[in-house]
């Protein structure tokens, strides 16, 4: 449970009632580059913030009294291929996990968008003449893209690769990187049944590209590795690179953008992008199965505020060994540990807090054997 800390001010003079003022933590944002979004914390116990594809990054500072926080981090799809019908463009991946942080730092967080998807006779089919365009790459702020494709054949169209979605820690540089999850290789437009998919996200080691036809496997582009991109398909297709995708030909599909990109490939499926992380723990990888661009959830534990913070009783002159005074509680959602080391008093005497009773939502507070001086204002 986040911390809760009361200051307990006793700031009346002799004779008057003992007050108590419950001094609230607030969880505050620092100014984004872009605005950034308003927590859910409707389960109660928890807060989650989730951050969508814009064209810049996005800067949250960590609330106060967090220590850790669970995250939900999905790299772009990659765009459709195109020769007489589409060819799927790859998964992006989903890394999820817990990762210590600091109260104050800034997470630096960039949200992929999904690569395009080509087309043949207008946009949104895929037949055997008109008007036609290889689909765009993605685009992440922070760079690591997904690769575009060259439009070198009439009909035959590649999908743009997939960027990737990422958080950095304290800086937008490169080496800040914290957690990236890579985006999926375009599809490529060959052989006119589809199956040059683009290689799907996931782990340290993206998938390459698949093909058909008489080019083959050796125009595929190949997944990239947490140390190198991968490969490109020959031809003028080229390799991935530290965290861009690699660029198509023909009808290839250009590569996922991750740690490293994804190899481009000519006329085929393009290589995926890697996923990387820190020092998270209880990490997992796995392919998000639909195409769309990328997100960013981030989940932490939600500070209780007290509602109701009273006492129906008239304050003695002085609360000595045998007087005590009795506070109500009530907070805004159930805890389960909430402790007398909880609460401490400010002002120019001390006092005991001799019991704490209650649960959930709802306690009582009692204090007693306050030390001279008297409380002043």
């Amino acid at each position: 449970m986040k911390r809760l800390i009361l200051l307990l001010f006793d700031i009346c003079r002799s004779f008057l009632p003992l007050i108590l003022i419950a001094q609230l933590v607030f969880i505050t944002e620092a100014k984004a580059v872009y605005a950034n979004p308003t927590p859910d914390c409707s389960a109660g116990s928890t807060c989650t913030i989730t951050f969508t594809n814009t064209l810049d990054y996005y800067a949250w500072t960590v609330p106060s009294g967090i220590s850790s926080i669970s995250f939900s981090v999905r790299g772009a799809s990659g765009g459709k291929g195109c020769y007489m019908r589409f060819s799927r463009g790859g998964f992006g991946a989903l890394v999820t996990g817990t990762q210590s942080v600091t109260s104050g730092s800034i997470l630096y967080i960039g949200v992929g968008s999904a690569g395009e998807d080509a087309y043949v006779g207008a946009v949104g089919t895929c037949t055997s003449s008109g008007s036609a365009s290889s689909g765009a790459a993605g685009t992440n702020p922070f760079s690591s893209n997904g690769g575009g494709t060259t439009q070198s054949h009439p009909t035959a169209k590649g999908g743009g690769g997939g960027a990737a979605s990422e958080i950095r820690l304290g800086s937008i540089a490169s080496g800040s990187r914290l957690i990236v999850a890579a985006g999926g290789g375009g599809g490529g437009g060959n052989y006119g049944n589809g199956t040059e998919t683009g290689g799907d996200a996931s782990g340290n080691t993206g998938q390459s590209g698949s093909a058909n036809g008489s080019i083959g496997t050796g125009s595929t582009g190949k997944g990239a590795t947490i140390s190198a991109g991968g490969a490109g398909g020959g031809s003028g297709a080229t390799s991935g690179g530290s965290g861009s995708g690699g660029s198509g030909v023909g009808g290839g599909g250009g590569g996922g953008g991750g740690y490293f990109g994804g190899g481009g490939s000519y006329y085929e499926g393009a290589g995926a992008g890697s996923s990387w992380v820190s020092n998270a723990t209880s990490v997992t990888y796995s392919s998000f199965s639909s195409a769309a661009s990328g997100s960013v959830s981030i989940t932490y534990l939600n500070s209780p505020t007290p509602t109701t913070f009273s006492t129906s009783q008239t304050s003695p002159t002085n609360i000595g060994t045998n007087s005590i005074v009795s506070y109500s509680l009530v907070l805004s959602q159930s805890v389960s540990d909430l402790a007398t080391s909880d609460f401490q008093f400010g002002g120019t005497s001390s006092c005991n807090t001799p019991g704490l009773t209650g649960s959930g939502t709802t306690y009582t507070v009692r204090v007693t054997n306050c030390s001279a001086p008297q409380p002043s204002p």
